[in-house]
């Protein structure tokens, strides 16, 4: 019985040390796992901040080429150009949504956009100065307009995110914005088309219609919910898809219809029309990524909770293991006391005590 005693710290103390052990290595993998998911966090948190700069970059080139397609209408239709009150509300819009961008706080922006920004409004401010001159054309207003759109997207695109792999979609939304960029393009030269016998060049405008078309399908192809919105938005009006296209056909036919009030107005409705399918479009686009970009966000932060609380608690386990083990060990130091040495503390009166009592007497069975 002293013998098990005896045994149960020291087994006790040996069981504790082992399960240390094993504890210690399971909170050094929940570190590395915590180290890791630390990462990936910072990851989510950069790629919120890469939408939000998509997102920004995408309503300065619809404010760009809304502006483009008002211009060149307005240079059509009035006589006078040094009247610009109705092209100048167009300009406040565009400058009221850049100002306001500015305003907020730049921590969901990254440097860049801010800085370009203030280059981009000096560029509009000097061309608005210049917009009534005799040399200004529409022609030549298309030309500035694309330029600057991509102008825009190479200080965006490429000066921030080179040579870092985020997990952000950002590939379709940068399709997406330079073929939005190019519809409007598009558009503009057409109401030139349509409004004026101006000499245009159609090889220009064949390459801006295509290459919008093709930019911006391809940018819904690697986001199929997305993709089956933007099938159901092409389906819808089927009427301005019909005048488009007899524009492009009469264009390649020799100008036949080209001067018709009628075709014209109708033209100038279906611009209007795209215009707000591409504004529709966008949204769209917005919110299929902001989905991924929260869901991926969401994922970093719970998959970060559940490391850290398989940290503390394999803490809390090795530092109850080591209690546990000091205990044992001290206990074990220390020793049971023997039976000689309990005996020999004993009074010596007491161990020569006889066994019998006195008034027992000793019988002999024999």
């Amino acid at each position: 019985m002293t013998a098990q005693l005896q045994s149960t710290p020291r087994h006790l103390a040996f069981i504790s040390l082992a399960l240390g052990f094993l504890v210690i290595w399971t909170a050094v993998l929940a570190g590395v796992l915590v180290s890791r998911t630390l990462k990936d966090e910072a990851s989510a948190k950069e790629t919120t901040k890469v939408f939000h700069t998509h997102e920004d970059v995408g309503k300065i080139l619809f404010a760009l080429g809304h502006e483009l397609v008002s211009t060149v209408d307005w240079m059509l239709s009035t006589a006078d150009k040094t009247n610009v009150d109705s092209i100048a509300v167009t300009w406040k819009i565009t400058n009221s949504m850049m100002s306001k961008m500015k305003e907020e706080t730049s921590d969901r922006r990254v440097a860049s956009v801010i800085s370009m920004l203030d280059i981009l409004q000096e560029r509009l401010t000097v061309f608005r100065e210049t917009v009534s001159d005799v040399k200004s054309n529409p022609p030549s207003t298309v030309k500035f307009y694309l330029d600057l759109s991509d102008w825009v997207l190479q200080r965006c695109f490429l000066m921030d995110y080179a040579g870092q792999h985020l997990p952000v979609p950002s590939l379709p939304y940068t399709l997406f914005v330079r073929g939005m960029a190019q519809r409007f393009g598009e558009l503009a030269l057409g109401t030139i088309y349509v409004k004026s016998d101006m000499p245009i060049n159609t090889s220009e405008f064949l390459k801006l219609r295509t290459g919008s078309e093709e930019l911006m399908e391809a940018s819904f192809h690697f986001i199929p919910r997305a993709r089956t919105k933007w099938m159901e938005l092409q389906e819808q009006e089927p009427g301005v898809h019909k005048v488009m296209e007899a524009v492009v056909e009469d264009m390649l036919s020799g100008s036949s219809l080209r001067g018709q009030k009628e075709l014209a107005n109708e033209y100038l409705d279906g611009v209007k029309e795209q215009i707000a399918k591409l504004l529709l479009t966008k949204e769209v686009l917005n919110a299929s990524l902001l989905s991924f970009v929260e869901r991926l966000s969401q994922r970093s932060h719970n998959t970060l909770a559940f490391h850290m609380s398989i940290a503390i608690v394999a803490v809390v386990a090795v530092i109850l293991c080591l209690i546990v083990t000091t205990c044992s060990f001290s206990y074990f130091s220390k020793g049971q006391p023997d039976v000689e040495t309990h005996n020999s503390q004993m009074p010596y009166s007491v161990l020569e005590k006889p066994v019998l009592s006195s008034n027992m007497k000793p019988q002999c069975y024999m």
